[in-house]
């Protein structure tokens, strides 16, 4: 089974995470925000497409980033609230989760990241 998706280029952690004093954090509005909308369009595809979720085993997920222009940025940026939002929908620990990052390019009218994801060995 694969399952594929395509979410708004996730923020930067530069732009997730509030510091509110002694040095602990929390999610930004704006981080949230971007969560919830990938959270939601996860399920609708997982539905769509039939997907179960895994329990304790390693889900592979493919990362094509296509940013909205040639600014210096790196593609892992973003991945930890981007992992963390598909935990729970594709797999029951983001820790099972096996990013791959598999080409990055620019597209000024769609930016997006686009997901290929499937059990490690299927």
């Amino acid at each position: 089974m694969i399952l594929t998706m395509t979410l708004k280029v996730p923020p930067s952690v530069n732009h997730c995470y509030i510091n509110i004093g002694h040095g602990a954090k929390r999610l930004s509005k704006f981080a949230e925000q971007w969560m919830d909308d990938a959270k939601d369009i996860a399920i609708k595809q997982a539905k769509k497409q039939g997907w179960e979720m895994v329990e304790g085993e390693k889900v592979v997920v493919e990362i094509w980033t296509y940013f909205p222009d040639r600014r210096r940025r790196d593609t892992h940026n973003g991945s930890k609230v981007m992992l963390d939002a598909l935990e729970g929908i594709i797999t029951n620990d983001d820790r099972y989760i096996l990013p791959r990052y598999m080409d990055v390019s620019v597209d000024k009218e769609n930016p997006r990241v686009e997901l290929k994801c499937y059990k490690l060995g299927a």
